[in-house]
């Protein structure tokens, strides 16, 4: 964590509404059919990838799959599912293994509508391929992509606050406020980040649209220790940042030099140059609180 952070307590508002748990119903159940004798029980070696590529990577990657019957040349049909998101996504429709080959990969191209937001693929294999009743099988493989901007304007350095379940006991359910450095991108010229704000390594984008509103996707922005909230011991779990869009125009009251002003939320004043969002905090649990983040960008000053 960042050192000489100070702190206040978190004023917007926080939920406790966290736990484990699900609900069941009765649903008819009809069981697969009996596995080929000629199935090459077939599966995706990776699954729930989350992979960042910077400015200078190439817009591919390869998925692998495996197969246990290696007896012989095979072909597997693999197609998109209904979770990709449009036409990001280029994959062949079939990928091949050599008589005797365990492995091979499926090779995936892609193009982002716009750098800095995630993007979600889906690919399955054929029904045919692959052992539906293994528990090793992986018959469909998700993930995410994010292409990153290239931030090579350093604009300098502000103040900005933030809401803290961090595992600094001392800090903890506090509004912590924290020096860190702006970055700006030549790939878009109002969009922001946060060198690092909380904790090395978790940065955040802010987008400035044309009308002024911002926008802030989902980013880690810490490990949380979230066992006070659940009751009992549970390991840090990461903490992440998101807009809360029902917040969008609405005043809210910012510290400005020890003063309460009035700011619309999921704005950009360009007056002032300050950015003033309503973000959620969210675990594996769910929701921890909502709070306000305000800053104010150098270049503007």
């Amino acid at each position: 964590m960042k050192q000489g952070m100070k702190y206040s307590f978190i004023a917007l508002s926080t939920v406790m509404a966290l736990g484990f748990g699900a609900c069941t119903e009765d649903v008819d159940y009809t069981p697969a059919g009996p596995v080929a004798s000629d199935c090459i029980k077939a599966s995706f070696a990776v699954d729930n990838a989350a992979t960042v590529f910077s400015p200078t990577d190439a817009n591919a990657f390869s998925l692998p799959i495996v197969r246990e019957v290696t007896d012989g040349e095979a072909t597997v049909l693999v197609k998109p599912t209904h979770v990709n998101n449009g036409d990001v996504f280029q994959i062949p429709e079939s990928v091949t293994f050599a008589a005797g080959e365990q492995s091979t990969t499926l090779d995936v191209t892609f193009e982002v509508p716009e750098l800095e937001e995630e993007y979600t693929y889906s690919f399955e294999l054929e029904e045919a391929a692959y052992d539906p009743y293994s528990e090793n099988t992986v018959s469909t493989s998700t993930g995410t992509v994010l292409k990153q901007a290239d931030w090579n304007q350093t604009l300098g350095t502000t103040t900005a606050n933030f809401a803290y379940f961090g595992t600094e006991s001392s800090l903890w359910s506090k509004m912590v406020t924290t020096q860190c450095s702006v970055l700006g991108t030549s790939d878009a010229a109002t969009w922001y980040k946060l060198a690092s704000p909380i904790e090395e390594g978790n940065d955040i984008v802010f987008k400035v649209n044309e009308d002024g509103t911002v926008r802030v996707r989902r980013q880690q922005i810490y490990m949380a220790d979230i066992s006070n909230l659940l009751g009992y011991s549970y390991p840090p779990t990461p903490c992440y940042v998101s807009l809360n869009g029902g917040y969008t125009g609405q005043l809210v009251g910012v510290n400005v030099d020890g003063q309460a002003v009035g700011f619309p939320a999921n704005t950009y004043d360009a007056a002032t140059g300050r950015i003033t969002v309503v973000l959620d905090y969210t675990c594996v649990a769910g929701t921890i609180t909502t709070a306000v983040t305000s800053f104010v960008v150098p270049a503007a000053e």
